[in-house]
């Protein structure tokens, strides 16, 4: 059976809002061709980052094109570079995109000049911009509201996760929940999609980031002197993220 997700990928959810469905079954192609390799309970080694992901039943997983086929089936469009696994719970229809960026060591030390304000008065600024577009295309245009959660940064486990909260020309919420996880050579974006109703439980995007793990020596605290530095600091690079722009030099 295959489960209907209203959803939107990052901040995608800003630039239009689609209805997908997920196959359900190995034997249920996306396509008249091909069909969707699940994983059910495995620990899987990414192609990108090698990094490890487990996840509990009954979340499901997706590793490599497979993820990628079901980014450009959603989206419209080709998957960007970096697209390495899914997580999907049928329970919810909630699903977690697993893309790795970057080409280097993330500094942590420009975190307090992140502007929050001056961030998301350019994010809605995007969005209106892009709303005579969605109209002509049939969608309707979508309107940031604010922070449903300003992006914070825990230490413990260097990473960031926010979610902003807009809504659609029929006064229908919209969310886009995202995560940053960092490691010694990058950083790893999981992309939260799902019905609104879930959006502010995060769940499924806590069950990513707490079951993915960079590989020994390739964590953030694996960091030697003498390693490549990202031209990009911490702040910079959510700035860059937030506002459709991808920081990887």
């Amino acid at each position: 059976m295959r489960c209907a997700i209203a959803f939107c990928l990052g901040f995608l959810v800003l630039a239009s809002a689609a209805t997908a469905r997920i196959p359900e079954s190995t034997n249920e192609p996306v396509d008249t061709d091909k069909a969707l390799q699940w994983r059910d309970g495995k620990t899987l080694r990414l192609p990108v980052s090698g990094a490890t992901l487990k996840a509990p039943a009954p979340v499901r997983q997706l590793v490599g094109r497979d993820a990628a086929r079901v980014w450009a089936a959603v989206s419209g469009g080709p998957a960007p570079a970096g697209i390495e696994a899914l997580l999907h719970d049928p329970r919810t229809g909630e699903m977690v995109i697993f893309q790795n960026l970057g080409r280097g060591y993330v500094r942590f030390d420009d975190w307090d000049t992140l502007d929050l304000d001056a961030i998301l008065r350019s994010v809605a600024e995007i969005a209106e911009a892009g709303n005579s577009r969605r109209r002509r295309a049939g969608l309707p245009g979508i309107h940031v509201v604010g922070w449903l959660e300003p992006p914070t940064l825990d230490r413990s486990t260097n990473s960031v996760r926010w979610a902003i909260e807009a809504s659609s020309d029929h006064g229908l919420p919209v969310i886009s929940s995202m995560a940053l996880v960092f490691g010694r050579g990058g950083f790893e974006k999981l992309i939260w999609g799902g019905n609104v109703m879930f959006a502010s439980r995060g769940n499924l995007l806590k069950i990513g980031q707490a079951n993915f793990a960079f590989p020994v020596g390739g964590r953030y605290t694996d960091y030697q002197v003498g390693d490549r530095l990202s031209e990009y600091g911490i702040a910079s690079t959510i700035a860059a993220i937030l506002r459709m722009k991808e920081p990887v030099e």
